[in-house]
């Protein structure tokens, strides 16, 4: 009885803590679980044709509200109107004058040293009441698109890179020494 409790206790601490192997006991073989369908597949049929399948990517949806919240604490300081003038308000197509039919609002920082003061600006769209032309006035293109800070400090592009001065900005070359 002590011998058959000893191989029994042996038996067990060497399934728990003995080596793992994938090899089996002697006399025994692992069923074909799995390779039932290749036995019976046919090895001549044709190969199925597999579609391509092409996930669109995740786009992060931009949160709404995100830049007015921003721009919320600073006071609007100054307002600028893009509004069509003189022989730009008829219609080229038949001269009938533009109705404004809507108004973009866009609204960024504008810094001026020591202080941040938010600016907007308002572009009337015009459409024409016969044909249904429809025509905004040009403005500066923003620099950073979306941006609060889109139109703060602009660069000529015909003339030298500015540097500041205390009245404003001024192309390099007219700067005295004085």
């Amino acid at each position: 009885m002590n011998a058959l409790l000893s191989d029994r206790l042996a038996l067990a601490q060497r399934k728990q803590f003995g080596s793992s192997s994938e090899k089996y006991a002697e006399g025994y073989e692992q069923m074909d679980l799995f390779n039932e369908a290749e036995q019976e597949a046919d090895p001549n049929a044709a190969e199925p044709e597999m579609e391509e399948i092409h996930p669109k990517p995740y786009k992060r949806k931009k949160p709404t509200g995100k830049k007015e919240e921003d721009l919320s604490a600073f006071e609007t300081t100054e307002v600028i109107k893009h509004k069509l003038e003189g022989k730009e308000r008829f219609c080229p197509e038949c001269g009938t004058k533009y109705k404004v039919v809507t108004t973009e609002t866009v609204k960024y920082l504008k810094f001026i040293p020591a202080r941040f003061e938010v600016v907007e600006e308002i572009t009337y769209i015009y459409a024409c009441p016969k044909c249904g032309m429809m025509k905004r006035p040009q403005k500066d293109p923003a620099l950073l698109k979306g941006s609060i800070d889109g139109r703060a400090q602009r660069i000529p592009a015909d003339g030298p890179l500015p540097i500041r001065k205390d009245q404003g900005w001024v192309p390099s070359g007219e700067i005295s020494g004085g």
